[in-house]
């Protein structure tokens, strides 16, 4: 089966640093009137709540005083309005005034990362990783822009500067941000035998190792960890939730408990037993807790978002959207919530609100694209869809998951070839993606007879996730390809009972006939057939089963 794909910076900082080292000019004569009218200009930039307009004033009345904090502040309210030009405009103004200030660069890595431009964003790159090491990059290794852009950007600097073990610490925390945990990994390792093997690095090396399928080496790392930074809460929610995904609920309730007795009340605590809770079924007792931390004044935007996911079960989508929308910062939350807006109002509705935040969230620009062709090729228009995906990966072409999610509408479009040579481009990119080998061998399993070519990467897949549905439901799919119906029906049972999923149960209806169990298959079929009345491939086999 084919696995659907899964998505500030700190100028105040550095802007602080600017009060006490600019040399201001004496005022002009004319300088009550200008700032009389500044004033008054301002007072209104403030009270139309105008981000842009704050901008306009604040680089004009710069320009006037020759004043370079201004002229950041201008910058920081223009990066509020998504207003790319103004702000660059504010970073030239500062380099003429301060022509040795890191800030210049900044804020164009800023605008190139806003707008996906990765060799300017490299070369302004360059020039702050020269003036102030990997730990001015720091300050732009987060933001409103997508993780792929700066897991690029500090890959481009790594690759020039190997040896410098504080950029190497970077690229493992952004490789993991970007969801290449292979890159995170082995950067983390290379940072720890440079002596950085610190806390950060562990937890990197962690997710990292539980994102490639090794759960136990992970969930023996976080032991590890744990025991060296017993008093560290956070880490105790995040071992926690390890373990919840391993099923042992005891164990992480008891992590959980020593955290609330370390710090009772703790939000991350609270949060992680309401993440428990659910898991064990206990929805009642997670809307409680969630409810009660609301009533403490918590605005943590994974507690909006959990209420989301509660709303969006229960199928109160107004409610699920709202909760999603409240967590204003949180990409996932965002697309979450467009995806709650489709349920509620409808497909152009959720187009809308994305629409939305490509306009005040341009750095993002890639995961609205996505999010919004996979609500189009849901209700059906999946050649729209893959258009938009391909003009969007042209345009991106760093951002992998962007071509992934193209690839696999390739495929549902009947462009075989094209979803191969896809798929076999990103496997070379990103040899231990689980995603990409399933996708790689079902691919070879459905589209072609490399039957057994199939079978190893499907098997790679499964080796590192011997749980997920959809790389089960490919594993029984590619053994009755290759003649091995009676070993195919272990696969195909635990993928269906996952989650009941169509084109798992066709695959199961199929094998059970060829093995002569005419019965088993009828009494699937019919299931199935109720829950999706409209599958082609399930009618199919009913019509063949009828004859």
């Amino acid at each position: 089966m084919r696995m659907r794909p899964t998505v500030l910076l700190s100028i105040l900082t550095l802007a602080a640093g600017l009060a006490g080292c600019a040399s201001h000019p004496k005022p002009a004569a004319d300088a009550p009137q200008q700032a009389s009218d500044n004033q008054q200009l301002s007072e209104l930039a403030q009270k139309l709540h105008s981000p842009k307009l704050m901008a306009q004033v604040l680089l004009k009345q710069a320009r006037e005083n020759k004043d370079p904090k201004q002229a950041m502040q201008a910058a920081i309210y223009a990066f509020q309005a998504g207003d790319d030009e103004l702000a660059g405009q504010a970073g030239d103004l500062i380099e003429q005034l301060q022509p040795d200030s890191p800030l210049p660069d900044v804020i164009r890595i800023r605008v190139a990362l806003n707008q996906g431009d990765i060799p300017a964003a490299e070369q302004a790159g360059e020039k702050l990783f020269q003036a102030g090491g990997a730990r001015a990059l720091y300050t732009v290794s987060t933001g409103d822009y997508d993780d792929w852009y700066v897991y690029a950007l500090v890959r481009s600097l790594s690759a020039k500067h190997p040896d410098d073990a504080e950029l190497t610490q970077l690229l493992a925390q952004t490789a993991l941000s970007a969801g290449d945990n292979g890159a995170a990994l082995a950067a983390a390792r290379k940072a720890a035998a440079s002596g950085l093997d610190d806390l950060l690095m562990q937890i990197v090396q962690m997710q990292a190792e539980w994102g490639l399928g090794k759960r136990q080496a992970a969930v023996d790392r976080g032991a590890r960890v744990l025991a060296a930074h017993t008093h560290d809460v956070a880490l105790r929610a995040l071992y926690a939730g390890l373990l919840m995904r391993t099923q042992d609920y005891a164990r992480a309730r008891s992590v959980l408990d020593d955290g609330a007795a370390l710090d009772p009340g703790n939000s991350h605590i609270e949060l992680a037993y309401a993440l428990l809770d659910r898991a064990r079924g206990n929805d009642k007792a997670a809307h409680t807790r969630l409810t009660k931390l609301l009533e403490q004044g918590s605005t943590s935007a994974s507690l909006y978002y959990l209420l989301g996911q509660s709303a969006a079960e229960a199928g109160d989508w107004s409610e699920a959207f709202v909760w999603y929308a409240t967590a204003d910062g949180d990409s996932s939350a965002q697309v979450a919530a467009a995806e709650a807006l489709k349920q509620w109002k409808g497909l152009d509705a959720a187009r809308g609100f994305l629409h939305d935040q490509m306009e005040h969230v341009p750095g993002l620009a890639p995961l609205w694209i996505a999010t919004e062709a996979g609500l189009i090729d849901e209700a059906g228009d999946t050649a729209q869809a893959y258009a938009m995906l391909d003009a969007a990966a042209k345009r991106y072409p760093v951002v992998r998951p962007l071509r992934y999610q193209q690839a696999l509408l390739a495929d549902k479009l009947g462009k075989s070839g094209t979803a191969i040579a896809m798929l076999g481009q990103l496997l070379k990119e990103e040899p231990d993606n689980a995603e990409y080998l399933n996708a790689y061998g079902y691919v070879l399993t459905v589209d072609t007879r490399r039957y057994s070519e199939g079978y190893g990467y499907i098997r790679r897949a499964l080796d590192a996730y011997p749980d997920n549905p959809a790389i089960l439901d490919s594993m029984g799919w590619v053994l009755y390809k290759l003649g091995k119906p009676a070993q195919a029906v272990d696969y195909l049972k635990r993928a269906y009972d996952d989650g009941n999923d169509a084109t798992v149960a066709a695959h199961l209806v199929t094998v059970y006939l060829a093995l002569g169990r005419k019965a088993e298959a009828g009494k699937l079929l019919k299931t199935a057939l109720a829950q999706a009345p409209d599958n082609a491939e399930l009618k199919r086999l009913q019509q063949r089963l009828s004859q």
